[in-house]
């Protein structure tokens, strides 16, 4: 949240969040606080012009902080390198965001909606406080997509 405040404040703007500049200090952050060595896994990010209400990009980091948190923690055992690739996209009046990874994936027999962990617990949570639908594929890494209307991010 704190990201968030940062943003907003520098864009002296208090009720939208520029995504693209968020979404690039998130992943930043996250690097950072991983102790991660970039030049074993590259954080990528693509966010076109896309501005949100501060409730829809808290959302939203949040969604990708548990992602990209998850895929440094799990998806590159054993000083494997990687990369992540973290976008923002607007199409048809619709947002996607994904988080993909080509790491190890996750284990076959993976149910989002019947496992314990907390995280994915609360992206489910947060997928649908944005009225989104959540997808996800596990094969040569991990692929988590969420798309949400733009009738989400209204003021």
């Amino acid at each position: 949240m704190a990201l968030i405040h940062g943003v907003l404040d520098q864009a002296n703007d208090f009720a939208r969040v520029d995504f693209a500049r968020y979404l690039q200090q998130l992943t930043t952050h996250l690097s950072h606080s991983y102790g991660m060595n970039a030049n074993a896994i590259a954080i990528h990010t693509h966010a076109q012009a896309i501005w949100l209400n501060t409730e829809v990009a808290g959302a939203c980091g949040l969604i990708v902080h548990e992602l990209v948190s998850n895929s440094l923690k799990h998806a590159f055992p054993d000083d494997r390198e990687g990369e992540i690739y973290v976008s923002m996209d607007y199409t048809n009046r619709q947002y996607t965001l994904t988080v993909t990874d080509n790491g190890i994936g996750l284990p076959a027999d993976f149910n989002l909606h019947a496992t314990p962990s907390l995280g994915f617990k609360l992206i489910l949570a947060l997928a649908n406080q944005l009225s989104g639908h959540l997808d996800f594929e596990t094969h040569g890494g991990t692929r988590f997509s969420i798309t949400f209307a733009d009738d989400s991010v209204r003021e």
